[in-house]
């Protein structure tokens, strides 16, 4: 039976998620043992130490929460169709990106993982389909959308490494990316 070039569905890697979900475990723990009961710690009198605890139990705790979620997910987190992309978020729900609202995909390796930068014209259409409170969130959580129009989507728990996922994006949606005029920019091998 013939692969359906007309929609491109990535699932997290169970293993990859368990893995990242076990570290913000370990690192959440850590916090509130090194910064909140470590014999000789009195967190409570230090203001500093304090706010450290809570913004690391905050972060770390988010981290696994979220690994635990994508763990127990069944859905695709990213889906291309012939409508454009769009991204599942556990915070956020469904992030929607039609073609047109799209310049540029490009992809880079940083030093932890492949990273696809999804550059958009303007960010005004995308925050307009979602709440204020949800706008405000998506800002926060994709700080450079803010600044650059530039939503970011790292390979750290996919089913597909970054540079081949955007090998099938070109080779299945070759004509949306040339009638949108949507820019490709691969790794450097």
């Amino acid at each position: 039976m013939p692969e359906d070039t007309a929609l491109l569905a990535v699932y997290v890697r169970i293993d990859k998620a368990f893995a990242w979900t076990m570290l913000g475990l370990f690192l959440t723990v850590t916090s509130v043992l090194v910064l909140g009961v470590w014999p000789g710690t009195n967190i409570t009198n230090d203001t500093f130490g304090f706010v450290v605890l809570i913004v690391a139990v905050l972060l770390f705790g988010a981290a696994t929460t979220q690994g635990v979620i994508r763990l127990l997910s069944r859905g695709p987190v990213l889906v291309v169709n012939r409508t454009g992309i769009v991204l599942t978020s556990t915070i956020l729900g469904q992030i929607v990106l039609p073609w047109s609202e799209i310049e540029a995909l490009r992809v880079y390796r940083s030093p932890v993982q492949a990273i696809m930068n999804i550059v958009l014209f303007d960010t005004r259409p995308l925050l307009a389909r979602h709440t204020p409170a949800q706008s405000l969130l998506l800002l926060i959580v994709q700080s450079r959308l803010r600044n650059s129009g530039t939503l970011i989507v790292g390979d750290s728990m996919l089913g597909v490494p970054m540079p081949r996922l955007l090998q099938l994006i070109q080779e299945r949606f070759a004509h949306e990316l040339k009638e949108n005029h949507i820019q490709v920019i691969s790794p450097k091998r």
